[in-house]
């Protein structure tokens, strides 16, 4: 089995971006990115946005990260890479009234 290169760097204390890179001559069909992995310590009930630079568009929202601590890349074509950037998002609190 071939695993690809990942390359992280981070954009801000909850952005980051992954590059995933396969260098073989067969497509990448499945490869899973554990959030830990990445740099993202998303607390209990924060989601996770994952977003495809290169076609501008979002590919998946994790919602309660501890127990989807990980994406599924989609397929990478041969000599191919994808370009992932990951948001956390915390999760939002009712706002109470104090009288």
């Amino acid at each position: 089995m071939f695993v690809p290169s990942v390359f992280v760097n981070r954009l801000s204390d909850t952005e980051f971006v992954a590059s995933v890179v396969n260098w073989n001559i067969l497509p990448l069909k499945k490869h899973s990115l554990l959030l830990t992995d990445l740099g993202l310590a998303p607390h209990d009930g924060d989601s996770v946005i994952v977003r495809d630079l290169f076609a501008k568009k979002d590919l998946a929202t994790i919602v309660d990260t501890k127990d989807a601590a990980s994406y599924e890349v989609p397929e990478v074509k041969s000599h191919g890479i994808q370009i992932l950037k990951f948001t956390v998002a915390p999760k939002t609190q009712d706002s109470k009234f104090i009288q």
